[in-house]
């Protein structure tokens, strides 16, 4: 089964913070092959840019680094979903980077899923097919 997570939910395996649980147990469903992910292409730099600020090692950084490339997540160009992300970022009143995120689970027609509690509530009325982690493993 195909899903596409957003960075929220990535970061959650390198940093222990609520909901990290449950993004823990969609990894698992993932390295064995239970789950597909996919992702905007820039969804890896998002995950780094939340993990720098709270690693204090260098060391540490390009690990986590690395093995972000080795998890062979599917990552779709922005010229995949950007026109659609545009127009749902201004109907939608949201970045343009989250609508990426939305923009390619309605193009693909699988669940997006999040860890971002604002993200959802605030769109979980309007895309029944955003799921939040908490509930979706």
């Amino acid at each position: 089964m195909e899903i596409v997570v957003d960075s929220s939910v990535i970061s959650k395996w390198y940093l222990m913070e609520r909901y990290s649980e449950e993004a823990l147990k969609l990894r698992g469903k993932y390295v064995t092959g239970e789950l597909e992910i996919s992702a905007p292409c820039f969804m890896p730099a998002e995950v780094m840019k939340v993990i720098e600020t709270a690693v204090r090692s260098e060391e540490s950084l390009v690990e986590i680094s690395k093995s972000l490339t080795l998890y062979g997540f599917r990552l779709y160009p922005i010229s995949y979903m950007g026109e659609k992300a545009a127009t749902l970022a201004w109907e939608n009143d949201m970045d343009f980077l989250e609508a990426c995120y939305v923009a390619l689970a309605e193009i693909q027609r699988v669940p997006l899923v999040t860890a971002d509690d604002v993200l959802y509530e605030s769109l979980k009325g309007k895309f029944t097919w955003i799921k939040h982690v908490r509930g979706f493993t």
